[in-house]
């Protein structure tokens, strides 16, 4: 039913902004069934009956293994389409800054 969903209106998603104080971005590696393999801000699509509150602390623990804490507005909400995949073509993001207590190492690839 999801993928069906998918195909049919735009997702509502958060996106993770994490920066150091160098102002380097945290970004995780993303291969799937959806989007080509490559580096992407940390983020999910918020389901039904779900808080984005929700969503940020299931990212975060699913992606980071961690727990963050974040701004109460998001800093942008952007709009993405993409019309060549067969579900998941149009989103709604919000971007949210927030901040860790992880430790990471730097990709020098």
């Amino acid at each position: 039913m999801f993928e069906l969903v998918t195909r049919l209106t735009p997702m509502i998603n958060v996106d993770l902004l994490i920066q150091d104080s160098q102002g380097r971005t945290l970004l995780t590696w993303r291969q799937d069934q959806y989007f080509r393999p490559g580096w992407h801000i940390p983020g999910g699509i918020i389901r039904l009956q779900e808080t984005a509150e929700e969503r940020i602390a299931k990212v975060a623990a699913m992606e980071l293994s961690t727990k963050v804490s974040h701004e109460p507005q998001p800093i942008a909400i952007t709009e993405f389409h993409f019309p060549h995949l067969a579900a998941r073509k149009h989103f709604i993001a919000s971007f949210q800054e927030v901040t860790s207590r992880i430790q990471v190492e730097l990709y020098q690839g």
